[in-house]
C-alpha cells in the first residue's frame, strides 16, 4: 500500500478529507484464469477441506487477488477464515455451526438450555475446532501478507449477535423479560471472551502485518472492530440500550477504531444511541434487502455525517456520482465494483473531477 493512500485512510479516521470520499473500487481482470479449485465443492465433507485446509483456501485466496483490479484506496485484502460464517465467535464457544453446500454460507444451531449454568463455565477453550482452524488459517496466511496482501479478520460479530446464536431468537426474546439479569450477565461472560479472542486474533497477525482490517475492507494501522447487532432490528430501543449497547460500547472503547455495522430500516431506531458513543468512530449504513437504493437514504447519511461519525456505504456504481453530489467526502467510504478496469478507473476520474481533483 503506498503512502498516498495510508494517508487517505488516515484521512478518513480522522473524518477529515485529502479532496475527494475515500473510493474502494474493484473489477475482474480481463486475463482473470480460472482454477478447478475455485469453485465451491457441493459435497459436505469435501467442503470443509476446501474452507479450512491450508493447502487449499490460501492458493485459492491468492488467485482471487491477483484476478481483481483495484482502484484508487481499494487494496489486496483477505479472509483466511470465511465470512460466511457470521458471528463466528458463536462457534468458538461451542455453537453447533455447520456450512451449507448449496451456498457456502454457515448457520449456528442454539446450544445454551441453561443461562445461569452456562455463565459459569463459558470459558476460552483453546481445543475448539473453529477457533484451532481459525488460528491455522490467519498464522499459514504469513504467505499471503508477504505478497503485499492484507489478511483480516473473521466477522466475529458484536455480544447481541454471538448470544442471538448461542441462545436462539425466540428463548432470548423471552429472557430480555423473564430474567434480565441473566443475559446482562452472559453478556459480560461474552464480551470478557471475546476480548481474549479478538487479542489473540491481532496477535498472530501481528507477528507479520502491521495495519488492520475486517470484512469491511477498511485499512486501518491501529487495531479496529466492527459491532454489529442485527437482532436489535427486533426490540425496542430501550431494551436495546439495556441489554446489547454495553457490549457496542465495550468493543469500540477496546479497540482504537470502530465502526458500527447498522443492517435495516429496522436498526434505525438504535442510530441515536449509537451515535452517543464518544469512542465509536462511524457507521456503515446497509438498507437491507429489497430496501430503497442508497441515494434515497440521504437525509439518514447526512444525519450520521453531522455527529461528526465517519461514514461507510455501499452502492452500485452508477449511484456513486449521485450520491457524493449530496454528502461531506470528510470521513466517507465508498465501496462499490465496476465491469471492468478501464471502468473502475473512469468512476475515479468523474469522483475526483466532482471535487476538483484531476
Amino acid at each position: 500500500m503506498n503512502k498516498q493512500t495510508r494517508d487517505r485512510y488516515a484521512a478518513f479516521w480522522e473524518c477529515s478529507s485529502l479532496g475527494r470520499p475515500l473510493l474502494f473500487v474493484t473489477a475482474p481482470r480481463p486475463d482473470a484464469e480460472e482454477h478447478p479449485d475455485d469453485k465451491r465443492p457441493r459435497d459436505a465433507d469435501e467442503l470443509g477441506d476446501w474452507l479450512f485446509n491450508p493447502r487449499r483456501v490460501l492458493p485459492r485466496l491468492a488467485r482471487r487477488v491477483k484476478n481483481t483490479y483495484h482502484a484508487a484506496e481499494a487494496f489486496p485484502i483477505t479472509f483466511p477464515m470465511t465470512t460466511n460464517l457470521p458471528a463466528l465467535q458463536a462457534g468458538f464457544l461451542g455453537g453447533d455451526y455447520r456450512v451449507s453446500p448449496d451456498n457456502g454460507s454457515g448457520w449456528c444451531d442454539p446450544v445454551i438450555d441453561d443461562l445461569d449454568e452456562w455463565c459459569k463455565t463459558a470459558a476460552v477453550d483453546p481445543e475448539n475446532i473453529w477457533w484451532t482452524r481459525t488460528l491455522t488459517l490467519l498464522s499459514e496466511a504469513q504467505c499471503l501478507a508477504k505478497e503485499g496482501i492484507i489478511v483480516a479478520h473473521p466477522d466475529t460479530q458484536g455480544g447481541g449477535q454471538i448470544l442471538d446464536l448461542l441462545r436462539g431468537t425466540e428463548k432470548l426474546a423471552m429472557d430480555m423479560i423473564d430474567q434480565p439479569e441473566a443475559i446482562q450477565t452472559a453478556m459480560r461472560r461474552i464480551d470478557e471472551t471475546w476480548l481474549e479472542y479478538w487479542t489473540a486474533m491481532n496477535a498472530v497477525i501481528g507477528e507479520y502485518q502491521n495495519g488492520h482490517a475486517d470484512w469491511l475492507r477498511v485499512y486501518s494501522d491501529r487495531p479496529m472492530v466492527c459491532p454489529e447487532c442485527d437482532v436489535s432490528c427486533m426490540i425496542s430501543n430501550a431494551m436495546f440500550r439495556e441489554f446489547f449497547l454495553p457490549s457496542v460500547r465495550f468493543q469500540c472503547e477496546t479497540a482504537e477504531r470502530s465502526i458500527h455495522h447498522l443492517d435495516g430500516p429496522g436498526a434505525i431506531r438504535h442510530l441515536d444511541s449509537l451515535l452517543e458513543i464518544s469512542s465509536l468512530n462511524g457507521i456503515q449504513w446497509v438498507p437491507g434487502a429489497g430496501a430503497k437504493p442508497m441515494v434515497e437514504w440521504l437525509d439518514l447519511l447526512k444525519k450520521i455525517q453531522d455527529a461528526g461519525k465517519c461514514l461507510h456505504i455501499s452502492c452500485p456504481s452508477e449511484q456513486v456520482l449521485a450520491v457524493v453530489s449530496e454528502l461531506r467526502p470528510e470521513g466517507l467510504y465508498i465501496r462499490t465494483g465496476c465491469a471492468s478496469p478501464d471502468q473502475a478507473d473512469k468512476l475515479v476520474q468523474n469522483v475526483s473531477r466532482q471535487f476538483g481533483e484531476q
